[in-house]
């Protein structure tokens, strides 16, 4: 199960950093890279599942879903200007 799980890792994060590479737009780079990184700490929290040693799972988790959080957030003002989504909330700031 092991073996499984770090080979699945591995061959993740081998795919999202060429995608890193070979991508030409900036969104597109963030958004992989927060992937690899996501990756990254998944293959670290399944070996220590696994070694014996689950002390952290809690930080992991936490720091998957700050990354998830900081790339959404990013993303979502490189497309929009602005972190509001909906144009109605944008409205009504204006005097």
């Amino acid at each position: 199960m092991l073996a499984t799980s770090v080979i699945f890792f591995c061959l993740s994060i081998c795919l999202s950093l060429v995608f890193v590479i070979i991508s030409t737009d900036i969104p597109r780079k963030l958004q992989a890279s927060g992937l690899l990184i996501n990756f990254i700490v998944l293959l670290m929290l399944s070996w220590g599942f696994y070694s014996g040693r689950p002390d952290f799972i809690d930080l992991i988790i936490v720091f998957i879903l700050l990354n998830l959080i900081g790339i959404i957030g990013f993303l979502r003002f490189t497309k929009d200007g602005n972190l509001l989504s909906s144009n109605s909330t944008q409205e009504k700031r204006k005097f």
